[in-house]
């Protein structure tokens, strides 16, 4: 399953709730290719050699691709997450995509917020790499592979307008695929 990572957000009214405008990194978009503490670091890590940093139960490890994300890890139930990391200030603004898009199958959605004295760490749901990492390790995706993908996509970019929330910034590295098998 594929899943959409939103961007920076905008927004197109589709009720009587004022549209979003938010400048965030929105839920990733999932596609299926087969059909809280305060306990904070001040300093978050991305070379793989340097210990983890701690924020609240989880530890943050090397940063995640060119995103400013991080794998991170819960230490109780030792599940991964990935941690984007954004500024205190103007985050409820930020983060009012999320709850404007409510459930859907192919896009992320939060699993824990933890703020920290000077940051808030977003944590979503672990994935096996990203459609544009995907396209170019296949070269060539046959006509039916890829009009499955692609439905997938169009329908969580469909379903993030019809709640009011543009998606900005879209490209096929906020496509992030849910299942291993892709």
């Amino acid at each position: 399953m594929c899943e959409v990572c939103p961007t920076p957000l905008g927004s197109a009214p589709s009720d009587d709730r004022p549209a979003v405008d938010c400048n965030i990194e929105a839920p990733p978009l999932r596609v299926d290719a087969t059909a809280g503490g305060n306990n904070e670091t001040k300093q978050t890590r991305s070379h793989p050699s340097q210990p983890p940093s701690r924020v609240g139960p989880y530890l943050l490890f090397e940063s995640c691709e060119r995103e400013v994300t991080y794998r991170a890890v819960h230490t109780s139930t030792q599940k991964q997450y990935t941690c984007q990391i954004l500024p205190l200030q103007g985050f409820q603004e930020r983060l009012a995509a999320y709850d404007r898009i409510g459930k859907h199958d192919n896009i992320c959605g939060l699993q824990d917020v933890v703020v920290g004295q000077d940051n808030l760490y977003v944590f979503l749901p672990d994935h096996h790499g990203d459609m544009h990492a995907f396209v170019r390790s296949r070269k060539h995706l046959d006509e039916e592979e890829a009009g499955r993908l692609f439905v997938q996509m169009l329908n969580a970019v469909t379903y993030c307008h019809h709640k009011g929330v543009i998606l900005r910034d879209l490209k096929l590295r906020r496509f992030v695929f849910m299942d291993k098998y892709r």
